[in-house]
């Protein structure tokens, strides 16, 4: 099936949440739920749009729009909460946090939001000053956030205080994935730098980082997928090969639904894996 979103839908990532594929235009301003199997229409939100992916919350999809976050029910469009932002511009996206979900701004700042209402639990400067948060990850209690100086902050999610500061050298854009209880970041020398998400400490430095990185929970523990190199890895907690197959493509991004993997670049092209 085809579904035309309108003139400009370009740069938008649809969200499959369960039986409906959630997609947006700019041109008009919409959001529209798809249903998955056939493409039909279920619902339309005109005047709200999204860029960055949205986030499933139960039976509600939360976007963001750079300058408000608005929570949607799934079932039919109804608008469950707005936040406006009056004197912050959200940047990396939103993610997901336990009972938050945290973004990073272009004022330099990580900001962190009540995933059931969508008021504002904290907002917190980054040390190195106004400078624009390319990236956000959550790794155990820790917002990580990557600033435009290629520079990690640590921000608690228990009271958003900033745990640490790191001049780390991240690579742009920005890449960082749990591997374990650890995070692991992208960085400029191409290996990936693990350290503890708590206290910024270095753990040990990894060969053959990447811009797509996906953390893959299997069973009681996880592995770290990297794509890149002409090569997909799996990484182990403790950072050694778990497995290794060729890569057909110049990973642009990587995801994963069910037993399937799958990794896309720049010209279009999928190469899917199946997991076992």
């Amino acid at each position: 099936w085809e579904a035309d979103l309108g003139d400009e839908a370009g740069n938008v990532t649809p969200l499959v949440a369960g039986d409906q594929v959630i997609a947006s235009a700019s041109d008009p301003l919409l959001v529209q739920a798809l249903d998955a199997a056939t493409g039909a229409v279920r619902w339309t939100v005109d005047d709200v749009w999204f860029t960055e992916p949205p986030v499933v919350v139960g039976d509600t999809v939360v976007i963001e729009t750079g300058v408000q976050v608005t929570a949607l029910a799934l079932a039919d469009g109804s608008v469950r909460w707005e936040t406006p932002l009056d004197d912050l511009t959200l940047w990396s996206g939103l993610v997901p946090a336990g009972d938050l979900l945290v973004a990073g701004t272009s004022e330099g700042k990580v900001a962190a939001f009540e995933a059931a209402t969508g008021a504002i639990r904290f907002v917190t400067p980054v040390p190195r000053g106004d400078l624009t948060v390319w990236g956000v990850a959550v790794v155990g209690g820790t917002a990580i956030a990557v600033d435009d100086d290629d520079s990690l902050t640590g921000v608690s999610l228990a009271d958003g205080s900033v745990a640490w500061a790191l001049n780390a050298h991240a690579r742009f854009p920005p890449s960082v994935a749990a591997l374990g209880p650890d995070a692991a970041v992208w960085l400029d020398t191409g290996e990936l730098l693990v350290l503890d998400p708590a206290t910024g400490a270095e753990r040990r430095r990894l060969r053959d980082g990447s811009g797509a990185m996906l953390t893959l929970p299997r069973g009681d523990t996880s592995l770290l997928v990297v794509a890149g190199g002409g090569a997909l890895r799996a990484l182990a907690p403790d950072g050694t090969q778990a497995w290794s197959t060729s890569l057909p493509v110049d990973a642009q991004g990587i995801a994963a639904a069910g037993d399937v993997l799958a990794v896309t670049d720049f010209e279009g092209n999928v190469a899917a894996y199946r997991l076992r």
